[in-house]
């Protein structure tokens, strides 16, 4: 079997950034790359790697027989990184003690389970949280923290442990993390993917703190090298297959 990139692409080219660094990374690395529109166009077989949106590649991985991919969020050993308080449950349950009165607004919300299963982001209300989720299922799991005001945002980028680089992608680009806080994260990240991105902030008040992880499939790049970035990329692809 042939090994091949299969990256997702419109009208000719690759589809957004992230999909030509990865072009430009494979292709310089002498990997045959194989651009597509539609993911019924791509072989289904684990000898490949899909570079793809979330929604694709998750079609992609039930055609090959693999459970749609959970999102990292914030995993339990990070924690203490975060600066801020985490709740997990389920949106049922969330329903039944907002009718209580039991939450306290303003709050952020996201999925804690498969990837973008709904956009998370800030509630300032109950109104607002049952015009905006009402159709969202009691069953699906959920991740609520308190608000608090980043002033900057950075990627850092992982492979089998090594930070391959750090890049701003929100807010005022001149606050950079600290480094030192960064560097004990990774080492503490238990059962790591062999490819991840965490996002880093600094608060208003100074602190470094988690943001959340990102898996290292459908990561967006932020301005990796595509050597690097392809790295990282197939490194968790063969992990996962």
């Amino acid at each position: 079997m042939t090994y091949r990139v299969y990256i997702q692409s419109l009208n000719g080219f690759p589809i957004s950034d992230w999909a030509t660094y990865a072009y430009l990374g494979f292709k310089g690395g002498g990997t045959d790359v194989i651009l597509f529109e539609d993911i019924e166009e791509v072989p289904a077989s684990k000898w490949h790697i899909v570079v793809a949106d979330i929604e694709t590649t998750n079609k992609y991985f039930e055609r090959i027989g693999l459970p749609p991919k959970m999102s990292l969020n914030i995993p339990e050993c990070l924690e203490q990184y975060t600066g801020r308080s985490i709740f997990r449950c389920s949106m049922g349950d969330f329903r039944k003690d907002d009718e209580k009165d039991l939450w306290k607004y303003p709050l952020f919300m996201k999925p804690d389970g498969r990837s973008k299963e709904f956009v998370g982001g800030v509630l300032e209300d109950s109104a607002m949280f049952k015009r905006h989720m009402l159709q969202i299922s009691d069953n699906t799991p959920i991740l609520i923290s308190n608000v608090v005001n980043f002033i900057t945002e950075y990627r850092v980028y992982v492979c089998q442990g090594e930070i391959l680089g750090i890049y701003w992608y929100s807010g005022d680009f001149f606050k950079f993390p600290d480094t030192e806080v960064v560097k004990k994260a990774v080492a503490d990240y238990e059962n790591a993917p062999a490819g991840y991105a965490m996002d880093f902030g600094v608060l208003d008040d100074g602190r470094t703190v988690l943001v959340e992880c990102n898996d290292g499939w459908s990561l967006g790049n932020y301005g990796l090298e595509p050597s690097k970035y392809c790295r990282l990329l197939a490194r968790r692809w063969h992990e996962l297959m």
